[in-house]
């Protein structure tokens, strides 16, 4: 299955790409995370779209 990316919204200024790890593991295999810096937002990347 594809891939599907999750905007993740209301971040603290101070969150890292591993607290976000940490928090979406527990749902399915993170493929990758994109912080967007001074924004307050990001995109976290699941492998399996059933994991969204």
């Amino acid at each position: 299955m594809q891939g599907s990316k999750l905007y993740v919204g209301n971040l603290d200024y101070s969150a890292t790409n591993e607290q976000l790890e940490e928090l979406f593991s527990k749902y399915g295999k993170v493929s990758q995370i994109d912080i967007i810096p001074g924004k307050g937002f990001g995109f976290v990347e699941m492998s399996d779209s059933s994991d969204a």
